[in-house]
C-alpha cells in the first residue's frame, strides 16, 4: 500500500469515527424527528437536500422542537434515512440555501418513496 492509499484510508476511518461519535451523542428525540421529517420530504420531493428537511424542522415552534448540540449529526441522520429505504444519495451536489451555510455544496438525495406523480 502506498502512502496516498494509507492517508486516504486514515481519512475515511477518521470520518467514520466522527460520524459514529456525533450520532451517539445526538439527542434521540431530535434524531427521531429528523428521520420523520426526512420521510415526509421523501414523500413529496423526488430530489432534495438536507435544506429541505431543515426547512420543515425550523417551521416547528421552538417549544415543540427537540434540539441537539451538534448539527453535524445530520449526516448520520441522512444515512439512517437511506438505510430505512426512504432515499439514496446521488452523485450530485447543490448549493445550500441556508445563510449559515454560505451556499456550501450539499449532497442531493433521491427519494425512493415519492408519491408525487411525474
Amino acid at each position: 500500500m502506498n502512502e496516498f492509499s494509507e492517508q486516504l484510508n486514515d481519512a475515511k476511518a477518521a470520518k467514520q469515527g466522527a460520524m459514529e461519535q456525533v450520532e451517539a451523542h445526538a439527542n434521540p428525540e431530535w434524531q427521531a424527528l429528523i428521520l420523520e421529517l426526512t420521510r415526509i420530504v421523501c414523500l413529496t420531493h423526488r430530489l432534495f437536500t438536507i435544506d429541505d428537511v431543515m426547512a420543515l424542522y425550523v417551521a416547528i415552534q421552538d417549544d415543540d422542537r427537540p434540539v441537539t448540540h451538534e448539527l453535524r449529526a445530520l449526516g448520520p441522520a441522512m444515512l439512517r434515512a437511506a438505510r430505512a429505504g426512504y432515499c439514496k444519495k446521488t452523485n450530485r451536489v447543490a448549493g445550500s440555501h441556508r445563510r449559515s451555510n454560505h451556499n456550501r455544496p450539499l449532497a442531493v438525495w433521491q427519494s425512493l418513496i415519492c408519491e408525487v406523480p411525474t
